[in-house]
């Protein structure tokens, strides 16, 4: 091999752990000024805003390869296909989100028609696809999200630990036309969905979604998903032994958190792929010392 090879391979490799690391900080940097998230009080779920900041930077696969690292052991199912002189990409991803388990539904694409590694744009207001899902663990339902238009559809309990494994998502996205809508079905046939896990009416994909068909992040070794999960399992547990004579919901059990465990607390603010903010419909971190949280 070339010395200029060889640097060539040092430099890119050197700049994959740049990206990773700018990732990684991104995702476990704690609450700040911009909130990305809200809270329904009637599932005691936290879920990402229509408006989040997350928004602005779209999806790249390196975002998937800096989860496990940062204490989030997820199956993704990045599905990519070409229409109408865009590249798309459906992703789904359920898990351990640190302290919470939950799922996620994007919808992205890019008029970049090149490399797969390229930075996704959000879905459009008229790209956006009509979403709802309902998350299950060992059959047992968890939540479900109603059907809304949108790019990141998503859903976290705090406090709740579920490997990947013991969680399955029933995902349907309604699609402004026919010919998008069977694009969608093909792309999802292509990577090996079976007429069990996939099904169309009219312009509605329905997906079943247990073992993904794609390959996972290769940050995803047995020895860090090992170690992640059981970190978040602890923590979990720290979390209920600490909130168990708390009355009310998740909020109540952070405010509390917030007062005997900082450390903790602060732990627990940092599930889903970046800042928690709360609203209440948009309640900020002072919330936390400062209000009585709702019942």
């Amino acid at each position: 091999m070339s010395p200029l090879a060889i640097v060539a391979i040092v430099v890119g490799g050197l700049a994959l752990i740049a990206v990773i690391a700018y990732c990684i900080w991104k995702f476990r940097k704690p609450f700040a000024q911009d909130a990305g998230f809200l809270y329904d009080p009637s599932q005691d779920i936290f879920y990402s805003a229509m408006d989040a900041w997350q928004r602005r930077f779209g999806y790249c696969q390196l975002y998937d390869e800096a989860a496990p690292l940062c204490d989030m052991i997820l199956d993704c199912e990045p599905v990519r296909f070409e229409y109408e002189g865009k590249r798309w990409l459906i992703e789904l991803w359920k898990g351990q989100y640190g302290m919470a388990a939950g799922a996620e539904v994007g919808v992205f694409n890019t008029a970049d028609l090149g490399l797969d590694a390229a930075v996704y744009s959000a879905a459009s207001e008229e790209d956006m696809p009509l979403i709802t899902f309902e998350l299950r663990q060992n059959n047992q339902p968890l939540f479900t999200r109603s059907p809304q238009p949108h790019w990141w559809l998503t859903g976290f309990i705090l406090g709740h630990f579920a490997p990947p494994e013991e969680l399955a998502m029933k995902a349907t996205l309604q699609f402004g036309s026919q010919g998008m809508a069977n694009a969608v079905l093909r792309a999802f046939q292509q990577l090996g969905y079976s007429a069990r896990e996939l099904g169309q009416q009219s312009t509605r994909i329905q997906i079943l979604f247990t073992a993904p068909k794609s390959a996972q992040p290769q940050t995803r070794t047995p020895f860090i998903e090992r170690a992640s999960l059981n970190s978040s399992r602890e923590y979990c547990r720290l979390y209920h032994d600490l909130t168990d004579g708390v009355q009310g919901n998740a909020l109540a059990k952070l405010r509390a958190l917030a007062d005997t465990n900082a450390a903790l607390h602060e732990q627990a603010l940092r599930f889903g792929r970046s800042e928690l903010g709360y609203r209440h419909q948009e309640v900020p971190s002072s919330f936390l010392k400062n209000q009585i949280p709702p019942s």
